[in-house]
């Protein structure tokens, strides 16, 4: 018997193969070779850059002073780490904290015969000590041996000569001037005196902002920095970490919070 198909018929036949097929083949996912994606000579991938250290406390000390120029270093001493750092290689006038560098260089170059006075000038921040020691060792040359032997490369002496708040400091500058302290023989002398800093400065000011409110139950070495829109506060914590906070235009209670942000004890 001889069956003749019409056109119709053979659409009809050539529609059902195809919906066959489709329903017969398996979904696959096609991916392109590695070499295709990473390159033929199989280049790696790019390395990510690293996130400044403490990124949510860098976060949190900038929202509480969101006015103010800001220098901040947090160092882990036990680590040999730097935890937090904003903006730590911009220079800031030193005010009152150049006073490390003048007592450490009276003390390399004297010994401490003139112990009581560098204590004086440290734990009461007395002026007229300072000026009379940096008279008597040269002026801004304390500052050029410090930066040689220190290793200082974001400090720069005063443009006048006589105003040795003038020098300028980075706060990863002051790390390694604790770093350096903390190492010398004589460190304990110094670091007692900040141990003992008063809340009445000499000239009467309140130097009990930054790290010593903030922390009011660790012990804490301080040296602390003040003069027209600049407040700083410096030092040593539970004997362990190294803490600089450098403001321009923040208020006493600002300069608190930050300190209060990034300090981990």
């Amino acid at each position: 018997m001889i069956i003749v198909l019409t056109g119709m018929a053979l659409a009809g036949l050539a529609l059902l193969a195809v919906t066959v097929l489709t329903v017969a083949q398996p979904y696959r996912r096609i991916t392109a070779p590695t070499s295709a994606i990473s390159g033929a000579q199989g280049a790696p991938a790019p390395t990510p850059t690293p996130a400044p250290p403490g990124g949510d406390r860098s976060a949190a000390a900038r929202a509480a002073a969101p006015q103010a120029s800001l220098g901040i270093a947090v160092f882990d001493t036990q680590q040999g780490a730097m935890l937090t750092a904003v903006d730590a290689d911009r220079a800031f006038d030193t005010q009152s904290v150049v006073k490390l560098l003048i007592a450490i260089d009276a003390v390399e170059r004297d010994g401490l015969q003139q112990g009581a006075d560098i204590g004086r000038m440290l734990s009461v921040s007395d002026d007229q000590i300072a000026n009379r020691l940096w008279g008597q060792n040269g002026g801004s040359a304390i500052i050029r041996r410090m930066i040689g032997r220190i290793g200082l490369t974001a400090t720069t002496l005063p443009e006048r000569a006589d105003y040795w708040g003038d020098t300028s400091m980075s706060a990863a500058d002051l790390v390694k001037v604790y770093r350096y302290l903390m190492s010398r023989p004589y460190s304990g002398a110094l670091l007692d005196a900040m141990d003992r800093a008063t809340r009445l400065a000499a000239d009467g000011t309140d130097q009990f902002f930054g790290i010593p409110d903030a922390v009011p139950g660790h012990r804490s070495q301080v040296k602390q920095g003040w003069a027209g829109p600049s407040l700083h506060s410096t030092g040593l914590v539970d004997d362990r970490y190294i803490v600089v906070v450098l403001t321009r235009g923040a208020q006493r209670g600002q300069v608190t919070a930050v300190a209060k942000a990034i300090i981990p004890a």
